[in-house]
């Protein structure tokens, strides 16, 4: 038996790649860059059995850009 498939989408995630990128994010309710470790914890949280009954969805880490 094979897992759930899920995907996991970030948005802006504060990098080294992306310093110096002039960025406007105050139109989103979470008005700033993710970090790593938030992307993470959603990715933890997604490999762990706390999201057992969790199936064929993706998660949206991007501060409320998609809402």
């Amino acid at each position: 038996m094979t897992g759930p498939d899920h995907g996991l989408a970030g948005r802006v995630v504060d990098l080294p790649m992306i310093a110096g990128v002039p960025l406007d994010l105050s139109a989103q309710p979470v008005p700033r860059a993710g970090s790593a470790e938030e992307v993470a914890h959603a990715m933890a949280f997604i490999a762990s059995d706390a999201s057992r009954y969790v199936t064929g969805t993706g998660a949206a880490v991007d501060g409320g850009a998609d809402a």
